[in-house]
């Protein structure tokens, strides 16, 4: 049993479920998604005139986008993400 690679293994995983948990309470909730919108609001907005949206619009957008992404984008990622931490926790154990 290799621990170091065991333990590595358990972390990445633990950190992962936690970036899971974060995404998932973003990309699910419209409401949090716009908050999250609104706080970016300031980088934006010059691209968002441009385009001819207002702040609501911009946050609707923001709020639909943040949900598409974390599921074509985070989802995959996460699943990959996943795998390796079981490979290597299986790994320190085998080892």
């Amino acid at each position: 049993m290799d621990s170091s690679q065991l333990l590595e293994g358990l972390g990445l995983f633990a950190w992962g479920v936690l970036v899971a948990f974060v995404g998932w309470r973003v990309a699910w909730d419209p409401a949090r998604a716009r908050r999250v919108g609104a706080s970016r609001w300031w980088l934006d907005r010059g691209m968002a005139r441009r385009r001819g949206l207002s702040k609501e619009e911009w946050l609707d957008r923001w709020a639909r986008l943040s949900h598409t992404l974390a599921k074509w984008v985070g989802i995959p990622a996460l699943l990959f993400w996943f795998a390796l931490c079981v490979w290597m926790i299986a790994r320190g154990l085998g080892a």
